[in-house]
């Protein structure tokens, strides 16, 4: 399995100091001095990001500042790191796994943004966003309804039938606050579809007053079935990476 070695941040890639030290052998304090060396020049290419978190598995305790570098501040930091003559082999192999990434998930960011401007990409997510409206709609009846039956946690309902939907279509390597929002028009069509036999089961099984946890069973087995009969699971997002949301 390939590793993540970058992070996506409000649609920019960076790369950890410390994903860095580890992958050429090194100790963190010579990744983050550096840094420091070079710091004027390095904030001419961006915003130098930093967070300070616990300091593990090296001395002294406490906690350390990680920086994140853009693609641009890697390039500028890498080019001006001293390498030993038997560092060559992992140094260069870092640099090519590391770029590699950037690469591919600059190019997966620029399919995002292509495809949310097709028009036809709109209309689908237009009628996604109106189903689930609809399924929701249906989901807060049946919320009521598992509450009468003595559900201490039915509002979580709206959660859990979308991570059944999601898990019966889709390999999720990244947690996304909205995974529709990152779906093609040929995945967005097979959501849709599953919204419309959620609801569908819901409806039947309240108007057959079936148990709450059974009339999730029926919804979710149905999805299943749809999901098996088209033969394979899709995993999202098709290049490898760590997501950051905004603070």
């Amino acid at each position: 399995m390939v590793e993540n070695l970058v992070i996506i941040k409000n649609n920019e890639v960076y790369v950890d100091t410390d994903v860095l030290a580890k992958k050429l052998n090194r100790q963190h304090k010579v990744i983050y001095n550096l840094v420091n060396v070079y710091k004027e020049e390095l904030q001419m290419l961006g915003v130098l990001h930093f967070e300070n978190v616990p300091n593990s598995g090296e001395k002294g305790g406490g906690t350390k500042k990680i920086y994140s570098l853009n693609k641009k501040q890697y390039i500028f930091l890498i080019t001006n790191m001293r390498t030993k003559a038997s560092e060559l082999d992992t140094v260069m192999k870092a640099k090519l796994e590391i770029a590699d990434q950037f690469v591919n998930m600059e190019n997966w960011i620029l399919s995002q943004k292509t495809m949310k401007a097709n028009e036809e990409y709109k209309l689908s997510r237009g009628k996604s966003i109106l189903g689930r409206k609809q399924e929701t709609d249906t989901i807060k009846e049946f919320i009521e309804y598992a509450k009468s039956q003595g559900s201490q946690s039915a509002d979580k309902y709206y959660m859990i039938f979308s991570k059944m939907e999601n898990s019966a279509f889709f390999i999720l390597l990244e947690k996304f606050k909205n995974v529709r929002e990152i779906l093609s028009i040929d995945q967005l069509s097979k959501i849709i579809i599953a919204d419309m036999i959620v609801k569908q089961a819901i409806v039947e099984g309240m108007q057959q007053k079936l148990f709450y946890k059974d009339i999730f069973q029926l919804a979710k087995k149905r999805v299943v079935e749809l999901s098996n009969s088209l033969g394979f699971k899709e995993i999202l997002p098709g290049v490898k990476f760590t997501q950051i949301e905004a603070k």
